[in-house]
């Protein structure tokens, strides 16, 4: 069932990849999320449910969260790549990226138990939000 997951890391990656050079990691972060979001409801037949399926199941959770896990350094490299601005610590854009990871969930859970009524994209902005003043779209 969590193959529908597998092709998330690059449409992570790739709308990383596809943006400004001179925008700040939470943008590039938020046009990721928006990216993967976008591609999840297009392709992935019956999304909510599924999503449903997994908050309630312990190993298709863990099984996801490994997944998430096999994304982040690729992620992590792209922003180092892109990014115009003097580097900070690596761990800076490591806890970004795992938080931003961490709140596509979120806002997916919260998106699918609106049943699919809530905007993702304001679900994004709001949460984004919650961790800076600059992620907001």
């Amino acid at each position: 069932m969590l193959f529908v997951f597998d092709p998330l890391g690059d449409v992570l990656v790739d709308a990383i990849r596809t943006g400004e050079a001179t925008q700040d990691e939470w943008s590039a972060l938020r046009r990721a999320l928006i990216a993967a979001g976008s591609f999840l409801r297009r392709e992935v037949d019956d999304l909510p449910t599924i999503l449903s399926l997994i908050e309630r199941t312990p190993a298709l959770c863990a099984r996801l969260r490994e997944k998430q896990t096999e994304w982040r350094p690729r992620i992590v490299a792209e922003l180092k790549r892109i990014n115009a601005t003097p580097p900070e610590p690596p761990i800076i854009t490591s806890v970004r990226v795992a938080a931003a990871l961490e709140s596509l969930w979120i806002i997916l859970g919260e998106w699918a138990a609106s049943g699919a009524g809530d905007d993702l994209n304001n679900l994004l902005d709001a949460a984004l939000g919650a961790l800076s003043p600059t992620a907001r779209g």
